[in-house]
């Protein structure tokens, strides 16, 4: 058995794809996350390892934890990542075997921040739809994405021709309305440039519809793996991501799952964040969460650890997509997802081959992202005065690459 073996899964219900490429990346599933209770009692041997663990966890652990490392804090902390691993494919495999054909969530319990029942979760996002049928305003076109619970679709508004993307949700197969409603949620109450823009929702028989602002560009994880950008188009993207998340923290929102992948493109230089469903609330600058939840090469230190965290989590998060738009893929990827988290809660900014290439700026920016201490980081607002955005191109020039990268991935570009 390896880390590999444990149990990893694609994401389900994503507009694209996450990491290096959909054909390269360890497939790994993301719930919402979930409390971590350890019932084994584990003994240093006295020679670099440990006694009083299963012998399929040892092996596991040894995998992921260097010997030079396996101190028992760290065999802690990667029981933690493995357990965690575990509860969240299992989630994954009740949500999609459960097909009760009743087109409501049957399973109740307390949500991550609100403690209500997923059936009322359920029950407020239907009072969040439009009534009737999505067919009878939007006609559906394209595909542009499927996963395991649902697709989404090129769309026409019928009245007035434009274009829409169309998220189905099959609803029978979710084991977690609440990041449903989540999501919706923050996209309907909050509205700038740079966060994508919700239009309405319908809820018929078992399927949700969310119909959302249409980006042709597709997602930045396209340009990232197949074409090299710029420094100065690297800080323009940075830019725009920045002044979303500024007003997100401005109105106490963490976004909790930053990555290229989340990041729409628009043909006209358009930057949008999208996928709120990991969104959370705080207040001021008061650091209360300590669940463990994002996409594993993008996650803080904190987050992994299980510490309690705020805002500047979406800075380290920012800083590692600022490295994908730089190299191609975040640091760690050729490393399995669960021995990835754990380099990162415990060796904090990870060492980076190409450095010393890097320009001195952007160097810099990077510093203010990926310090261990959140207290460190810089704030969005406060990396919005960085001198590496100074030198920003003009956002249009992304559309070269954007060509270029559906080019060679064979995508076509519906403008």
């Amino acid at each position: 058995m390896s880390i590999r073996d444990i149990g990893c899964h694609k994401f389900s219900i994503k507009m694209f794809k996450w990491g290096k490429s959909s054909k390269e990346a360890p497939g790994f599933d993301i719930g919402p996350p979930s409390n971590i209770s350890r019932v084994v009692h584990v003994q240093s041997d006295g020679d670099g390892g440990f006694t009083g663990l299963p012998p399929e966890l040892q092996k596991l652990l040894e995998e992921m934890i260097p010997r030079e490392d396996r101190t028992e804090d760290n065999y802690r902390l990667g029981q933690d990542i493995i357990e965690w691993n575990k509860e969240e494919n299992e989630k994954k495999e009740r949500s999609v075997m459960r097909q009760d054909g009743s087109g409501n969530a049957t399973r109740e319990g307390p949500t991550r921040e609100d403690n209500i029942s997923e059936g009322e979760a359920t029950r407020r996002i239907k009072s969040l739809c439009t009534p009737g049928k999505p067919t009878a305003k939007y006609k559906p076109d394209i595909e542009l994405g499927a996963g395991a619970g649902g697709s989404v679709c090129l769309a026409q508004n019928k009245q007035n021709k434009t274009a829409v993307a169309m998220k189905r949700i099959d609803m029978s197969r979710q084991e977690k309305p609440s990041m449903l409603l989540v999501g919706i949620k923050v996209m309907k109450d909050f509205n700038h440039k740079n966060i994508i823009n919700y239009i309405e929702s319908f809820y018929v028989g078992n399927e949700l519809s969310v119909i959302m602002e249409y980006l042709p560009g597709g997602a930045l994880t396209d340009v990232v793996t197949e074409t090299i950008m710029r420094d100065g188009q690297i800080a323009a993207v940075c830019s725009e991501a920045l002044q979303g998340l500024d007003y997100l923290h401005q109105h106490g929102i963490l976004h909790r799952d930053i990555k290229s992948d989340n990041v729409l493109l628009g043909m006209d230089g358009r930057v949008k964040l999208i996928d709120f469903g990991f969104c959370a609330n705080v207040r001021g600058d008061e650091e209360k969460h300590k669940t463990m939840v994002g996409t594993p090469y993008w996650m803080a230190p904190e987050v992994i650890s299980r510490k309690q965290y705020g805002k500047k989590v979406d800075i380290w998060s920012l800083g590692i997509m600022a490295l994908e738009m730089k190299d191609g893929k975040p640091p760690y990827f050729n490393e399995e997802p669960l021995r990835a988290m754990f380099l990162i809660a415990t060796h904090g900014r990870p060492e980076l081959p190409s450095w010393n290439k890097y320009p001195a700026e952007f160097k810099d920016f990077i510093d203010c992202c990926l310090q261990t201490s959140p207290a460190d980081r810089k704030s969005a607002k406060e990396l919005l005065d960085h001198k590496f955005l100074e030198n920003q191109t003009d956002l249009k020039t992304l559309g070269t690459l954007i060509r270029a990268a559906k080019k060679r991935l064979k995508k076509q570009i519906i403008e």
